[in-house]
């Protein structure tokens, strides 16, 4: 049974503004630990990355009331490294200013593989997306609802994330536009709470899951 681990929710809590705390993300492949590739505060105006490691990710609050904050972080380049393989680079840090790369960061600049994933409002209500790259935040505590993705073929290597932020566990439908499909279907049923899902596009007509 594999053991690899590429994507990570770090639930942050009670962080006093001000202070600072470290959680592990436990990131690996084939055995090895990695640093992160991409860090994504929930809420990256007020708290602020300071320390990646290839263990743990450090986090400053810097004016939060409240002192929760979810940090997802993902490594990427996974076909590279399973097999090896070098990027042109020589540092598997192609694509990537800086390595890693913290959404919200003064310096995170973006990346020239495409651009950095841009934080969606919080969906409550059925929603037809225009753009991938994107981390979609749901909350179905209302009820259920669809999310339909953008054309495939418009997002070639793009990547969708879906993140309920609530602890409902009402059921949130991804549905593919057009003829497009997701892994097959034309639509996944996704529920529980917190849950976290990912698809990347293949440029023609299918959306892949990949978390």
């Amino acid at each position: 049974m594999s053991t690899d681990k590429l994507f990570a929710a770090l639930h942050f809590t009670g962080l006093a503004i001000g202070g600072s705390a470290a959680l592990a993300h436990g990131l690996k492949l084939s055995g090895r630990a990695l640093v992160p590739d991409l860090v994504l505060p929930q809420y990256p105006g007020s708290f602020e990355v300071t320390a990646t490691t290839t263990s743990t990710i450090t986090l400053r609050n810097t004016s939060d009331t409240t002192g929760d904050c979810v940090v997802w972080c993902q490594v990427i380049h996974p076909v590279e490294r399973m097999f090896g393989m070098t990027l042109d680079d020589g540092t598997l840090d192609e694509f990537l200013t800086p390595h890693p790369f913290v959404l919200g960061s003064p310096n995170s600049g973006s990346p020239s593989g495409g651009g950095a994933l841009t934080i969606s409002a919080i969906l409550t209500s059925g929603t037809v997306l225009t753009d991938a790259n994107q981390l979609v935040r749901v909350n179905p505590t209302a009820g259920g609802f669809t999310v339909t993705l953008p054309a495939a073929s418009t997002a070639s290597g793009e990547v969708v994330i879906v993140k309920n932020v609530s602890a409902s566990v009402n059921a949130v439908t991804v549905a593919a536009g057009g003829g497009d499909t997701v892994d097959g279907a034309a639509s996944v049923v996704l529920s529980g709470n917190r849950f976290h899902w990912q698809v990347v596009s293949d440029g023609v007509s299918q959306w892949m899951v990949t978390a």
